[in-house]
């Protein structure tokens, strides 16, 4: 067995409900799950008044140092010291999704290994391993969703 089987089997004790439903229903459940936790995590650390205070003073500091020269070097280290600080809070929601993602990818993985997707529109191929289904599918509904609840 190799590590994730092991994750997979571990996963497997929280997500147990969803083997008694249809795959492709509990892919899908198990996409919407991960990609509201996500969409939460991003908006409480990117989408709160101090973040967007952040930026909008990160696109004033850059409109000053193209009029302003002379003050480059120390509106520059303003500007570093700004963005330092929103790539930590982006750093929390990449740990958070990353380890989500392996979680959601080993139970998948363990449960449902040789299981193939038919799509139902015509491509090169008909059918796709139900693991890049589910990665897809993430995909989609990240996208509609971060629309939908507007989240930055």
């Amino acid at each position: 067995m190799n590590n994730l089987s092991y994750i997979g089997k571990f996963v497997d004790v929280l997500f147990f409900p969803l083997n008694s439903l249809n795959p492709i229903i509990s892919i899908l459940i198990l996409t919407l799950i991960f990609t509201l936790i996500t969409l939460f995590f991003r908006k409480k650390f990117l989408g709160n008044e101090e973040i967007k205070n952040l930026r909008k003073e990160m696109d004033e500091i850059r409109e000053r140092i193209l009029k302003n020269r002379e003050k480059e070097e120390e509106l520059f280290n303003r500007l570093m010291k700004l963005n330092a600080t929103i790539f930590k809070q982006t750093f929390k929601i990449l740990v958070v999704s990353l380890v989500i993602g392996i979680l959601c990818l080993s139970w998948i993985q363990y449960n449902y290994s040789g299981n193939y997707v038919k799509l139902p529109i015509s491509f090169p191929f008909q059918n796709i391993q139900i693991i890049y289904f589910y990665i897809i599918l993430t995909f989609i509904i990240s996208t509609v969703l971060t629309k939908l609840l507007e989240v930055s």
